[in-house]
C-alpha cells in the first residue's frame, strides 16, 4: 500500500515523524514532500503526481494554512486533499486537539490564512 502524508510542515514535523514511523514499521511506502527532490515540473504537479499515485491520503491540520503555489492559490494541503477527493482516493483526516496539545504562538495563522483555515 502506498501513502501519500500531507501537512503543513515546520508546525506539524514531530507529527509527521511520527506517522512515517509507524507507516515504515508497517512496511506501509509513502510519500511526502521531505522525499520529492528536484524536478523540472512544479512543486504542485510534483505532489499531484505523487498523491495520484498513492493509494490512501493522510492529512494531519494544525493550525497553520500552509503555503501556497501563488498568492491567490488554494494551499497546497487545501489542493491535494481536493485533488484526492476529485480522483477518489481515500482520506484519512486527522485534526490537532488544541485543547489537549500546546501550540507555539508562532505556529498560529492569522489573517487570511486563519480564515481559510477555519475548521467549522
Amino acid at each position: 500500500m502506498k501513502i501519500f502524508l500531507s501537512s503543513t510542515y515546520e508546525d506539524l514535523i514531530d507529527y509527521r515523524s511520527s506517522v512515517m514511523d509507524v507507516l515504515q514499521g508497517f512496511e506501509i511506502v509513502y510519500k511526502g514532500m521531505e522525499h520529492f527532490g528536484a524536478s523540472e515540473h512544479s512543486p504542485i504537479e510534483v505532489c499531484l503526481s505523487n498523491l495520484a499515485d498513492s493509494d490512501r491520503v493522510i492529512v494531519l491540520v494544525g493550525t497553520r494554512y500552509g503555503s501556497r503555489p501563488d498568492d491567490n492559490s488554494p494551499s497546497y494541503t487545501e489542493l491535494e486533499i481536493r485533488e484526492a477527493e476529485r480522483i477518489g482516493k481515500p482520506l484519512q483526516i486527522y485534526v490537532l486537539d488544541t485543547d489537549r496539545q500546546p501550540v507555539l504562538y508562532r505556529f498560529i495563522d492569522g489573517g487570511q490564512n486563519a480564515e481559510d483555515l477555519d475548521l467549522k
